[in-house]
């Protein structure tokens, strides 16, 4: 092999090889957690609620989710659920949901009535597509069909927080079957962080090194 090849060759695995193994920051691509809450969103077996967020011309993983939650009356019953759709239904509506939940927790778990309770699911590895709207659904089962039988999810308006590409929340009454149209006017508090794949790094680390050997190519000519 020639020389110049193989220093190219060396060089590039080099940089493939550091950036796999360099921490990756981790970057929101939805976070309204400190934002004031203004008014209140219910949670019912029924009622779900989903918030939208837009990935940028990035390939993403989602690693994290938080999602504050107020148990009003103190249920002690039933379970809560995250859980990530799809944005192309009608309208940009939330449409089809993407694997398993990405995470459940018992209602019991929210015993402080008077302030709101973060529900962080950690340890996600969920891929996400480019220029890509999804929903990160919020739904409640087994906790009761009766007048009280609600919990609160917090909503702030106006701008705030990190919210780019995000068409604000839609409501289901009837367990998901059909969406309303997502409005702008609040935003459910909330936090959705993730990370570049690593085919990003790579590329970039591909493209360093060639720029990187060819500069090195011209001094010596």
């Amino acid at each position: 092999m020639h020389k110049f090849a193989l220093r190219l060759v060396v060089c590039t695995t080099l940089m493939l090889l550091t950036f796999a193994g360099s921490s990756v920051k981790a970057t929101d691509l939805y976070n309204t957690m400190g934002q004031s809450v203004s008014s209140t969103q219910l949670l019912k077996d029924s009622t779900w609620t989903a918030l939208s967020f837009m990935t940028s011309a990035t390939d993403f993983t989602i690693t994290g989710v938080t999602i504050p939650v107020k148990n009003v009356i103190g249920l002690s019953v039933g379970n809560v659920q995250v859980s990530l759709y799809t944005g192309d239904g009608t309208g940009s509506r939330p449409n089809a949901k993407i694997g398993s939940d990405l995470g459940t927790t018992p209602v019991s778990g929210f015993n402080n009535s008077a302030v709101y309770q973060d529900y962080a699911i950690t340890g996600l590895n969920v891929t996400l597509s480019p220029s890509t709207k999804y929903y990160v659904v919020i739904s409640a089962s087994g906790i009761g069909s009766g007048s009280q039988d609600f919990l609160y999810l917090g909503l702030h308006s106006g701008a705030g927080g990190v919210t780019t590409g995000s068409l604000g929340y839609s409501e289901s009454t009837n367990s998901g079957s059909s969406w309303t149209a997502p409005t702008d006017s609040s935003y459910v508090v909330g936090l959705v962080t993730a990370v570049p794949e690593p085919s990003t790094y790579a590329l970039a680390a591909i493209a360093t090194g060639l720029i990187t050997a060819l500069a090195r190519r011209r001094k010596l000519a």
